[in-house]
This record gives structure tokens, sequence and C-alpha cells, in this order.
């Protein structure tokens, strides 16, 4: 199956998101993955799906960086599978969507506010983790023991990245 790639320009990604959405009938948002583009800076990838063709399209977009922030228009009107999504990725890469319904972390809510997720490492993230205190098991003093000793989250970025801690 081929995809077609589109790359949007973040002034025209609404109205663009719209046709491919009402003109085109991409009626399914399979999945949004935050990136980091290195020097372009940070964005999303949209996969779409015309479920009556099964014709696929990918949507780039690079977010508009306002101040310390990078901001998407959010397409949680056309697509209602977009507002987990867009959590997803603001959680991950701090990317915000402009107009989302309930922008709020989704999977780091529990690790303090002084991090931001936006282009933290791996070990990075780790690293925090020695220091922060798991409701149900007490300080976390090292992370050199079975995955049954982690916290929980630790595990389940573990066992995400394959990495070795």
């Amino acid at each position: 199956m081929k995809i077609e790639q589109l790359d949007i320009r973040y002034s025209d990604f609404a109205s663009e998101m719209t046709k491919l959405c009402k003109d085109k009938h991409f009626d399914f948002l399979v999945t949004i993955v935050g990136e980091d583009f290195g020097e372009e800076a940070l964005g999303c990838v949209y996969i779409l799906e015309n479920t009556d063709t099964h014709e696929r399209t990918s949507v780039k977009c690079i977010a508009d960086k306002v101040d310390e922030h990078y901001l998407l228009p959010t397409v949680t009107n056309l697509w209602k599978s977009a507002e987990l999504l867009e959590r997803e990725v603001f959680d991950f890469l701090g990317i915000k969507f402009l107009g989302h319904p309930d922008m709020r972390r989704l999977t780091f809510a529990m690790i303090s506010k002084a991090i931001h997720c936006e282009r933290i490492s791996i070990v990075n993230m780790v690293t925090h983790f020695k220091t922060i205190r798991n409701q149900t098991t007490g300080p976390v003093t090292h992370l050199t023991g079975k995955a049954d000793s982690l916290p929980r989250n630790l595990h389940c970025l573990q066992t995400m990245t394959s990495l070795s801690i």
C-alpha cells in the first residue's frame, strides 16, 4: 500500500486537515506521532485513512514556537480520537494543541511539575526517577535491580524502549 506524504505549513494546517477530512473523506485518524525533527524543531506526523477506499496519507507539520512553547492547532473537532493522542504528544514532547478540550498530562502526571518532558531523554528521565518517591514502594534509591523493584511507570518505559537499565 502506497501512502501519500504531505508537508503542511503551520499557517495552512487547520484548513488543509479540514479539507482532508471533509472533502477527501479521510474519516479515520490512525495515529499522531510527535517527533523531534532536529533543526526543524518539534512537530507531528498524522496518519489518516479513508475507510471506504482504504487509502492512507501521512501529514507532517512543524509546530509553531512561541516563547518556549511549541504549538499546533487541535484536530479534535475533526477526529474525536485525537483527544488522547494529542495529550500523549503533549506529555512526551510538550507540544500544546490549541483548542484542545482537556490539555493536561496523561502518562507522566505523577512526575513532579519541575520536570518538563520536552526533548527530555530517557536517560534523564531515569535519573529523575532516582529522586522520586513512589507512593506505594517508598523512595527509589537505585535502578539496577530487577524490573519488579522499579516503579511501574519506569518498568513501562524500559519495556517500551527496550533499554537495559
